[in-house]
């Protein structure tokens, strides 16, 4: 009795495969990672050949550990990743690699094709990317390449293609993937001839356009041994990638939002009628695997790589190990253990050390003991009268610009150990006379190396226990960096002038701003 199928996913991370009964239940699966290359800066391969091997492995895998008698499967269907391209002969023998998604090369290619784009957008429905139409390009201007081209396909039909024993002649690709494919009309599942017509291509080297439950043909028997399959097995078309998701996660109804966390991060919505982003081309309307529904996504590429990246960057003994214990190190990770270990709780994990003095700092003072800040916290400590004490309010609101003031100001005191706002007698007034002074902090008096405040008052001589005041203004303490409320002063008096300037306008009244 045949009540079982297999679904197999050629993913950029991995190729799964999973065996389900009747009620949708998984009761068999295996995975294999794949092997990404890099051979310059922008480029990403795979081997067509690597990428067969991994399917036949992991359906292997699969069936040995679901206990399945070969005749009890119906069927096997492949999915796959989207956006790339590779190609065969006439024989079905790989002419180029696996040109990846993430591959970049073809970049030159997108400036041909930009004069198209929103007719691209329109019939295809998406804007130009690393996709099919300017892969195409690069292998047409490779001439020994290129003649010897039969179809571009996917590397799901090319497995597909193998096990069935198919001929270059006989390549397929199923409607879902034409959003990617540049060259192509989403809505009604047909190449656009008159849009090929422009760069010199025809349809001669491109694939069939079928249904995702189109059967391509029957496992061939060495394939069948090698799987653990009955010969004959019936082989469907499948879908792309995301279109499984789609479907698999149930997804059929118009309105429904969904997010992806695979090797693209993609964000979607399923609608009922073929549309476009003409405006924003950021959205790409991609065909559902139920005839009339279309959900439009955006990706993130590389976003669920770069945990790969993590992984084999920093946990290498960590993956090593996994891989001894024949478990998938995405699932140990997940989970929190290695093989057969539990998962720590935060009761498990030891408290981080908490010092009293942290504790008891606000979130200013804490500010105040990065090193460039070290003297106002010094300051700040009262009895404390060293040689480079400053007397200095902490900031409050304000911007960038006032904090760095400040702080190149307090920088230049302390090189120069000048006298004002410093608690050491010992310094004498000609050295405080050579401040330089600016704006809001005050104004030097002609004919005097003594300071005068803006409002007119002088200013009495620092002591030890007491940092200069004005005369006219004795409660009112000098910063000697003239402090933040000299600052808002400033932009008070800036704002009050803007604001008769915009009264002047309104009001039709020429007034000189100065």
């Amino acid at each position: 009795m045949t009540d079982h199928v297999i679904g197999v996913d050629i993913g950029t991370t991995g190729t799964k495969t999973g065996i389900y009964d009747r009620e949708g239940r998984l009761v068999g699966e295996a995975f294999e990672e794949s092997i990404l290359r890099y051979p310059r800066a922008g480029e990403v391969e795979q081997d067509p050949d690597e990428i067969f091997s991994s399917v036949v492995n992991t359906v292997r895998e699969a069936m040995a550990r679901s206990g399945l008698a070969p005749d009890r499967i119906a069927a096997i269907a492949l999915d796959g990743q989207m956006a790339g391209i590779m190609a065969v002969d006439a024989d079905w023998q790989p002419v180029t690699h696996y040109d990846s998604w993430l591959d970049t090369r073809c970049a030159p290619w997108l400036d041909e094709l930009r004069p198209h784009e929103d007719d691209i957008i329109r019939t295809c429905g998406m804007a130009l990317a690393f996709n099919h139409a300017p892969k195409i390009l690069y292998w047409r201007d490779r001439p020994e390449t290129w003649e010897r081209i039969k179809s571009f396909i996917q590397p799901a039909g090319y497995v597909a293609g193998k096990l069935a024993g198919l001929k270059g002649e006989d390549a397929f690709m199923d409607r879902t993937y034409l959003v990617f494919s540049g060259f192509g009309s989403s809505e009604h599942a047909v190449w656009n001839e008159e849009l090929l017509a422009r760069f010199g291509l025809t349809t001669e080297k491109l694939p069939k356009i079928v249904e995702p439950w189109h059967v391509v043909g029957t496992v061939q028997p060495d394939w069948a041994e090698a799987m653990g399959l009955a010969a004959g097995t019936p082989i469907a078309a499948g879908c792309g990638d995301q279109s499984a998701n789609v479907l698999g996660g149930g997804l059929v109804d118009p309105g429904v939002v969904f997010d992806t966390s695979g090797t693209a991060s993609v964000f979607a919505t399923v609608i009922d009628r073929f549309g476009t982003d003409t405006t924003y081309r950021c959205l790409m309307t991609c065909p559902h695997v139920v005839p009339g529904l279309y959900f439009p996504m955006a990706y993130v590429a590389g976003g669920g790589l770069n945990l790969r990246w993590f992984r084999d960057t920093l946990s290498p003994r960590e993956k090593a190990e996994w891989e001894g214990l024949g478990v998938n190190p995405y699932d140990e990770a997940r989970q929190g253990g290695r093989g057969d270990r539990t998962r720590l709780g935060k009761a498990d994990l030891p408290a981080a050390p908490v010092r009293p003095q942290h504790a008891e700092r606000s979130r200013h003072a804490r500010r105040l003991s990065r090193p460039h800040l070290a003297a106002r916290e010094a300051a700040s400590r009262p009895g404390d009268h060293g040689k480079h004490r400053l007397r200095i309010r902490p900031l409050s609101a304000g911007s960038a610009r006032d904090r760095a003031g400040l702080r190149s100001e307090i920088r230049r005191q302390h090189r120069r150990r000048r006298s004002v706002g410093c608690a050491s007698p010992d310094q004498g007034r000609h050295a405080r006379a050579r401040i330089p002074l600016h704006g809001p902090r005050g104004v030097r008096h002609a004919g005097s190396g003594h300071r005068r405040r803006p409002c007119g008052g002088p200013v009495s001589r620092p002591s030890r226990d007491r940092p200069a005041l004005c005369r006219q203004h004795p409660r009112r303490r000098r910063s000697p960096t003239g402090d933040h409320r000299g600052l808002r002063a400033l932009r008070r008096q800036l704002y009050r002038r803007a604001r008769d300037a915009v009264a002047a306008v309104q009001a039709d009244e020429p007034q000189a701003l100065g």
